[in-house]
């Protein structure tokens, strides 16, 4: 397992095949929504929302012929059935990445990036070429209304959304401005009320870390609340920093104590108003819950790696290593940190 989806009591696998025609496929409690000719898939995302499960992918179908596209491919689970929907649009780069939130009243949105100009960004010259447009999707999978967010340079990673009953909030780390600061990341926020996109806003963080070299991973909370977590590395640690927003600005608030080196690959999760992230361990990986003024409290993964957290309920489940390089699916229960349990998880 390459990627791990788990929303409205479903689980969804991005599997990895051993087969030429087929590297790749997603299936969700059984059911493979990739197509089976596809040769490819990635960027498996899903979310539960008022009236149906989604699941959204890209995949690529070689052409013997000119251009092999990704295409973007969504479907929502309703009335105990899969349904394909209508795609955001035909098709997308090799890099792209969807991130979904619920819609209040049915649907949902989803926000992405995607390269303007077709520079890949390997040239150091190119710097100033690199654009890529922020485009953020609304609707219900018969429709879409996608409104552009704006023109970016450094192409954006690690794109997360937030979706409240007017609000939504949408966050990324990406590279700073300049040739000489292109390996540096920040985080960026972008807001849309009453679907009015508003100016593209920075955080930042130097007054709670110092100089920030790379900010990475960021998570927004939930319900359209201005809360965020983010990786950042510094001077002289990875840290996770916590930031807040109001109708004027972003801003670093605090830092989560962790018990050990932070997992810089694993993207914090939020946990109503607490944050679940991975810490290196003596021979372990773990999964650690905290926040400002909190006591951090951490479980064991079961094992050495741990590559992702997804929570769903009270439900969560890691991306581990389960020997020999071989990633999969090990659950848990939010239960473990609420009652301060300091044991390992079942698998």
């Amino acid at each position: 397992v390459a990627e791990l989806g788990l929303a409205g009591g479903l689980e969804g696998d991005l599997e990895l095949l051993d087969a030429t025609e087929q590297r790749a496929r997603v299936v969700v409690d059984g059911v493979e929504l990739s197509s089976p000719e596809a040769f490819d898939v990635e960027g498996l995302a899903m979310v539960h929302g008022t009236l149906a499960t989604w699941a959204c992918f890209r995949e690529l179908h070689l052409q013997e012929e000119g251009s092999s596209p990704w295409v973007p491919r969504c479907f929502q689970f309703r009335d105990e059935a899969w349904s394909e929907t209508l795609a955001f649009q035909p098709e997308v780069g090799p890099t792209w990445e969807v991130a979904l939130g619920e819609r209040p009243g049915g649907g949902i949105r989803a926000a992405w990036v995607e390269n303007i100009n077709g520079v890949v960004g390997n040239d150091e010259d190119d710097y100033d070429d690199e654009r890529v447009r922020l485009r953020v999707a609304t609707g219900d999978g018969a429709s879409w209304e996608v409104v552009d967010l704006g023109v970016l340079t450094g192409f954006p990673t690690g794109t997360t959304v937030s979706v409240g009953p007017t609000d939504f909030f949408v966050a990324w780390s990406a590279a700073e401005e300049g040739k000489e600061a292109r390996h540096k990341r920040r985080i960026q926020v972008a807001e849309m009320v009453a679907g009015e996109a508003s100016d593209i806003a920075s955080i930042d963080l130097a007054p709670l870390v110092g100089e920030a070299y790379r900010a990475e991973r960021p998570a927004l909370a939930r319900g359209g609340v201005r809360r965020l977590a983010a990786i950042v590395t510094t001077a002289d640690d990875l840290v996770l920093a916590l930031a807040e927003g109001d109708e004027a600005g972003w801003w670093a608030t605090s830092l989560v104590d962790a018990p050990g080196p932070l997992l810089p690959q694993v993207t914090p999760v939020w946990v109503g108003d607490q944050v679940l992230f991975g810490v290196q361990g003596d021979g372990e990986a773990l999964a650690c819950m905290g926040a400002e003024g909190r006591q951090t409290l951490c479980v064991s993964t079961g094992s050495p790696r741990l590559a992702r957290i997804v929570v769903d309920g009270d439900r969560v489940d890691f991306l581990v290593d389960h020997g020999v390089g071989a990633f999969g699916r090990s659950e848990a229960s939010l239960a473990f940190w609420e009652d301060g349990l300091q044991t390992e998880t079942g698998g």
